[in-house]
């Protein structure tokens, strides 16, 4: 079986139903040295006790371009999109355009500290 080098993930939405799973996942997989929970709560608290020696929370409101959360991505090595203003079908017109501001924002950034890989879900 090849080896992998430890990696970085940072989660946005990190505190959501799709976000907790992931992080109890990916922290408890051998490859992965440590996420990166990026949320509008920034914290840490509903991650399973094991997963939170590898949690670094931090508080985002990804609205804003030029946030301290921008810093985060200077250590990952992927970037996984969850958030979103408002993630139903029902969502306002406003809701949904916070939404996309939200997602050029994290691809911004990402790009800026030459994240390797996003996965938008």
């Amino acid at each position: 079986m090849a080896e992998f080098a430890a990696k970085t993930v940072l989660i946005t939405g990190a505190d959501g139903n799709l976000g907790r799973k992931l992080t109890d996942a990916f922290t408890a997989a051998p490859w992965c040295r440590r996420v990166i929970a990026l949320d509008r709560s920034g914290v840490p608290g509903h991650f399973a006790a094991e997963a939170r020696s590898k949690v670094v929370a931090v508080s985002a409101d990804l609205t804003k371009a030029d946030g301290a959360w921008t810093r985060s991505f200077a250590d990952a090595d992927v970037c996984i999109h969850l958030a979103a203003q408002h993630a139903n079908v029902d969502a306002t017109w406003s809701d949904a355009m916070a939404s996309f501001d939200m997602t050029v924002n994290v691809g911004l950034s990402a790009f800026r500290h030459r994240v390797c890989r996003i996965v938008f879900a």
